[in-house]
């Protein structure tokens, strides 16, 4: 790989870590983060475009909203220092595309679909290239 092109993955991969601290790291210092969270996964209820994954948040996130609020926080902040790091590359990366695929699964709107498709596809791109060329 070409100094330029490993340069220009390495901002990628940097700045999927900082979408992922931007996005997790006010959710530490909002004290009130987690405390509604029963009734705001059961609000997406109606937003839910992958029909099945209705069940999953009836049956299974909502009794358990608070752990699956802390587990949203915390991960995206794990997601964005393994990024930033670049180890373990894959793990995060196959972790990522769950949460982004669980966003998806609730996206009401364009945006949101297009928006994690791209996510989606920049971290595979970044731990294709960086494990082709070790």
């Amino acid at each position: 790989m070409s100094p330029k092109a490993h340069a220009y993955l390495l901002v990628l991969r940097w700045t999927l870590a900082l979408i992922f601290l931007a996005n997790g790291i006010p959710k530490l210092y909002d004290p009130g983060f987690g405390a509604d969270a029963d009734q705001f996964f059961a609000s997406l209820t109606d937003d839910v475009i992958f029909q099945p994954y209705k069940i999953v948040l009836h049956d299974l996130v909502i009794p358990n909203a608070p752990i699956f609020a802390s587990l949203v926080k915390y991960g995206e902040i794990a997601l964005g220092v393994v990024f930033f790091l670049g180890w373990p590359l894959r793990l995060a990366a196959t972790a990522a595309t769950f949460l982004h695929l669980n966003y998806l699964a609730i996206a009401s709107f364009p945006t949101f679909i297009y928006l994690n498709v791209i996510m989606i596809a920049a971290e595979w791109a970044c731990v294709n290239a960086f494990e082709k060329h070790k």
